[in-house]
């Protein structure tokens, strides 16, 4: 998920549901997520605790919001979740500044 081979911009959601914790890199596939994800796409994630690589609700808004997304609500206990997030309309540049990306 280093490099997915889509262009940015190209899709309006991604879902992924018990496989967050398992990417190695997972910044920056959540990084290149938001990549090829529309200005607010949703971005969905599913956790369950028994997972040996269960991701935290804490940690995953923490990243998410690092990479550019906007946690908007969550369902279920902290044992067991979904989370949606939207991508944001304004990214980091790499120079670290803030930067309105064109529509």
């Amino acid at each position: 998920a280093r490099n997915l081979p889509y262009p940015d911009n190209s899709f309006d959601a991604a879902y992924l549901i018990g496989v967050l914790g398992e990417i190695p890199a997972r910044r920056l596939a959540i990084r290149e997520l938001k990549r090829v994800l529309r200005p607010n796409g949703r971005l969905v994630v599913g956790e369950v605790f028994f997972d040996p690589d269960f991701v935290s609700l804490a940690v995953l808004q923490e990243e998410a919001g690092q990479a550019g997304f906007v946690f908007e609500r969550s369902l279920g206990p902290r044992l067991y979740y979904l989370a949606c997030f939207r991508a944001s309309p304004v990214c980091a540049d790499h120079s670290g500044s803030s930067a309105i990306r064109a529509y």
